[in-house]
């Protein structure tokens, strides 16, 4: 099999995305021995939290490739700020090679 490279400056081939996660669990269940599931706490909450994954997408096929979580939009925003100008810069070989990624199209 023959290993074809694709040439041309990165944001050709992708793009960054930002996709913010909800999580909502509740708190911890607590076993009762004579009933087959569990019940929650007397002071049943839920707790809510926010996570925000940034992505590289490849244009073509929409494959996508995590690259970090991040706690806070402002941490995010900055990260992909950065990757886009990467984008711009790099070129494909380079872009996957910094950021690990390998997306076929």
């Amino acid at each position: 099999m023959i290993d074809i490279k694709i040439f041309g400056k990165a944001n050709e081939f992708y793009r960054v995305k930002l996709v913010k996660l909800n999580k909502n669990e509740p708190e911890e269940f607590d076993w009762k021995e004579d009933i087959l599931y569990k019940i929650p706490p007397k002071k049943f909450s839920v707790i809510n939290e926010t996570e925000y994954l940034v992505m590289v997408v490849n244009i073509d096929t929409n494959e996508g490739h995590n690259l970090n979580r991040y706690k806070s939009s402002t941490q995010a925003e900055k990260k992909i700020k950065l990757i886009e100008e990467d984008l711009k810069e790099l070129t494909k070989i380079q872009f996957e090679t910094k950021y690990h990624v390998s997306i076929e199209g």
